[in-house]
């Protein structure tokens, strides 16, 4: 009756002993996670993004010319940077020529 009094003790003190020393070799909490390496690559950036927009000038003016006539030559392109005093067309008036023409006949 000793014994088995003994051996009942033990049992449960076994039975009410925690776990946590206890290791399972099995447990996904306890495994390290391992991680794929890859090389680093200077490179420049792929993604382009196309937006509407528009575009306006910094200052912008309307060039109106004191006679009526038809463009000969254009010395500056839309967009090109000017300067006062610059020549930017040159216009040719047969009306105006033709006028001046008769008054020196006179």
């Amino acid at each position: 009756m000793k014994y088995s009094l003994f051996i009942c003790c033990l049992i449960f003190l076994s039975a009410c002993s925690s776990n946590e020393n206890k290791k399972v070799e099995n447990d996904p909490k306890d495994q390290t996670p391992s991680y794929k390496q890859a090389a680093v690559k200077k490179s420049g950036v792929a993604t382009m993004i196309k937006l509407p927009a528009q575009l306006f000038a910094y200052q912008e003016v309307s060039i109106f010319p004191k006679v009526n006539g038809y463009v000969k030559n254009v010395n500056v392109d839309i967009g090109s940077e000017v300067r006062e005093g610059q020549l930017l067309m040159v216009l040719d008036a047969p009306e105006i020529v033709q006028a001046v023409a008769q008054a020196r006949e006179k």
